[in-house]
């Protein structure tokens, strides 16, 4: 971000080399198969290059509209947490980008929730009463209203989002990798949602 302006060293072409110098770092990381991306002003860490080409990018690119920046700074805050193996953290981060996002389609179609008090169970609810996802939709995928009340606010609460009591648990790193990636797969499946909504 600094380097960028034009002032650093009073070059025309600075954004082109900050670009370019992202990609070469992106590169070689690639190369040398270190699991990292700068990518969103971020140093993100890269289970699968698949998972994150095809999910948490797009994901990435939607968070980024002005009405997600809130979603957007928490999902990038247990990106964050996960790289400094602090998984209850990186946990509670994805339950609260997961509600951010819904909370922020709310505000855009306006409909209506308690802003300091619907959990996700109840804003679930409220996009699939206003009909988020296709009503056949719904009915054919039974299981999609219990697949996402269950996933990631059942792993936050379980394993983040409430005291641990006196002894210390210990959070498995591929279960924060399972939730951070299906949290960047909601994200997508409801945004896009949201954009194909009539």
């Amino acid at each position: 971000t600094y380097t960028r302006q034009s002032n650093y060293r009073q070059l025309t072409n600075s954004s082109e080399i900050a670009d370019n110098a992202i990609s070469e770092l992106n590169t070689r990381f690639s190369e040398h198969g270190l699991g990292y991306r700068f990518e969103s002003g971020e140093l993100l860490r890269i289970d699968s290059e698949f998972i994150h080409i095809e999910i948490v990018k797009p994901a990435l690119q939607f968070l980024n509209a002005p009405h997600l920046s809130g979603a957007q700074e928490e999902f990038l805050a247990a990106y964050e947490c996960y790289r400094h193996s602090k998984y209850k953290d990186a946990l509670v981060s994805c339950g609260r980008a997961f509600e951010s996002t819904m909370k922020s389609i709310c505000d855009k179609r306006g409909w209506i929730y308690q802003k300091d008090k619907n959990t996700a169970k109840r804003l679930i609810e409220i996009c699939l009463e206003n009909n988020l996802i296709p009503q056949y939709w719904q009915g054919h995928f039974s299981s999609l209203r219990s697949l996402l009340e269950s996933s990631i606010p059942s792993a936050r609460n379980k394993e983040g989002g409430h005291g641990q009591g006196a002894i210390v648990t210990e959070v498995p790193n591929y279960l924060v990798s399972y939730v951070l990636h299906l949290t960047a797969a909601t994200i997508l499946f409801l945004c896009k949602a949201e954009e194909n909504l009539e």
